[in-house]
């Protein structure tokens, strides 16, 4: 939910209107539908920060976590959200595969894999199915 409504007061009332004219019993007002909005944007709205740039011009930024948040609650979306840098050989198609994400900082990335309901993290002792100790440093998948 964006802070910028995509609709005027006038255009409001058109919709609700229509929405009248359809016969929908309490349908809310322009101020009602306003309020909710207000709500919906304190509740799970994403921060806009005013920004004044060297030359003195303003911008503004949405935050980067709300952003996040929002995309992995979102249902149609979090199942294409890669977690994990991918090694794919030589062939390059998509971003998690590049050098750079598999080069990525630790702390950076991902700290934890879910094997068959069982944590792993980084930086800590894991038992490889042959007995072998290790401690992984970063976690990736193949292609």
């Amino acid at each position: 939910h964006l802070p910028r409504s995509l609709f005027s007061d006038a255009r409001m009332d058109i919709i609700l209107w229509g929405i009248a004219s359809f016969g929908v019993d309490n349908a809310p007002s322009t101020d009602t539908a306003k309020s909710v909005g207000e709500y919906l944007q304190t509740l799970c709205g994403i921060k806009t920060e005013r920004q004044e740039g060297p030359l003195g011009h303003v911008y503004y930024i949405n935050q980067l976590a709300g952003l996040i948040r929002q995309e992995m609650g979102n249902p149609k979306i979090r199942p294409h959200i890669h977690h994990y840098p991918e090694d794919s050989g030589q062939h390059v198609k998509h971003a998690w595969q590049a050098d750079a994400w598999r080069t990525l900082d630790p702390d950076l990335s991902s700290p934890m894999v879910r094997v068959g309901g069982q944590d792993f993290f980084i930086h800590e002792l894991a038992k490889l199915d042959d007995s072998t100790y290790v401690i992984p440093f970063c976690w990736l998948t193949c292609s």
